[in-house]
């Protein structure tokens, strides 16, 4: 199978956002500032959904804003237990997403949104409620559980170090270091 022909912008606030485009629309891979609404406009796009891959308040403070200026688009994001909230920054990032989250995933579900195949895998590293995203099944949002130090991928999780083993993935997005693309 080829490399689906996707256009991977990276929106920098206090972490990685991306928007994944095609035919004129994306998705938003986190939303760690109001700037990522700002770059959806600027690039004319249409965006169809938000996902988030854990609540820590650097990617999901732009959130309120960025559903704020795109009514329409859905949010989709980790559950979260009591538990979870003893972490600070997690409770910090639920308390900035009070009712703008619409959408409670776990792990294992699967989305088609427009031109969009979205895949959610559940990893459970830095957060317990952590996922990731695999799109197309080739490009692979990791949000903090993996990132690129010298060109090669530094992995925080078993079930993505398998994931990487197993399938063809082309291009790996994580949280704060530079996107690699294979």
């Amino acid at each position: 199978m080829g490399f689906v022909m996707l256009e991977i912008e990276v929106v920098k606030t206090l972490s990685n956002n991306y928007l994944l485009c095609r035919e004129g629309t994306c998705l938003v891979f986190d939303c760690g500032g109001a700037k990522v609404a700002s770059r959806v406009e600027e690039l004319g796009l249409k965006p169809l959904a938000v996902f988030i891959t854990h609540l820590h308040f650097d990617h999901v403070a732009g959130l309120r804003s960025f559903t704020k200026r795109f009514k329409e688009v859905r949010v989709y994001s980790p559950r979260t237990s009591l538990a979870d909230l003893l972490d600070i920054n997690t409770a910090i990032g639920r308390l900035l997403t009070r009712g703008v989250l619409q959408v409670g995933i776990e792990g294992g579900e699967s989305f088609e949104l427009g031109p969009f195949e979205v895949e959610v895998i559940k990893v459970g590293r830095h957060t317990r409620h952590h996922v990731c995203y695999l799109v197309y099944g080739e490009a692979l949002v990791t949000g903090d559980v993996a990132a690129i130090r010298g060109g090669r991928v530094i992995i925080m999780s078993k079930k993505v170090e398998t994931l990487l083993r197993e399938r063809e993935v082309k291009a790996v997005l994580p949280g704060h270091s530079k996107y690699l693309v294979r």
